[in-house]
């Protein structure tokens, strides 16, 4: 299992944090996710491929780095 941190620009409330779990939540290998909003980051624990963490973001308007 894998763990990384993305920071993501435009995360500022908790209805984006509903949004990106949503999305998560639907991929096979995403164990964990945890955000810390007023820095806007997400972390991940997963075991599936981190391109696909990404794809998924960006599919639903964020750009993750």
């Amino acid at each position: 299992m894998q763990k990384t941190t993305f920071h993501i620009d435009d995360l500022c409330c908790g209805d984006e944090e509903i949004l990106i779990r949503k999305k998560l939540d639907g991929l096979d290998g995403i164990n964990e996710t945890s955000f810390n909003l007023v820095l806007r980051k997400l972390t991940v624990s997963y075991s599936c491929s981190q391109e696909d963490i990404i794809k998924a973001l960006r599919d639903i308007g964020f750009e993750p780095r």
